[in-house]
């Protein structure tokens, strides 16, 4: 009896270990690599060390982490075209689910933003509500900017006024849910 509880435990314990040993690194070197590109604090450096990282361990099963902190770092750095060309291939990786894409879309979406191009933003945007429809960051932008650039011809003039308005009437219902809720 005493044999078939421990050999039951045991299994337990290995059912419950063999997923988490998926998640750790494969080698030291691999370790290493994302220790330092993980702990690194300057955002130039860090980009870097990520984007070494990337290059040299392309199986890792930490990629997908590591590319959510490549455009954090690219963020930080102020460099808008590293943080968009980042989040695409952040989202194109097969491993990508939609908490990733939705990190590198917004943060694209802000990087076109700070960049001054509307045609990202609005790129970006529209992809980070395909994947997250309730994303108020993106609701707000868009139906702030689309008025700014409209089509010239009257189709298309009205086609963006209407997109802007839906936009702004989901973001002001999303918003007054956000502050109607308790104070935590």
């Amino acid at each position: 009896r005493r044999t078939n509880c421990l050999g039951l435990t045991l299994l337990l314990i290995l059912g419950l270990a063999i997923p988490a040993l998926s998640q750790q690194a494969k080698t030291a070197a691999e370790y290493n690599a994302y220790k330092a590109f993980y702990d690194e604090q300057a955002p130039a450096k860090k980009a870097e060390l990520g984007e070494k990282f990337l290059t040299d361990f392309k199986d890792s099963d930490f990629v997908p982490q590591a590319y959510q902190l490549l455009v954090g770092a690219y963020a930080r750095a102020q460099n808008w075209a590293k943080v968009m060309e980042s989040a695409d291939r952040a989202a194109a990786l097969p491993k990508a689910d939609n908490k990733l894409k939705a990190f590198a879309y917004e943060n694209a979406m802000v990087a076109g933003q700070q960049a001054n191009n509307f045609e990202k933003i609005s790129e970006y945007g529209d992809k980070l509500l395909a994947v997250d429809s309730n994303n108020l960051n993106a609701m707000i932008i868009l139906s702030s900017m689309i008025p700014e650039r409209l089509p010239t011809d009257d189709a298309g003039k009205k086609a963006a006024l209407q997109k802007a308005s839906d936009l702004a009437t989901k973001a002001m219902a999303g918003v007054q849910q956000f502050f109607g809720q308790p104070k935590p």
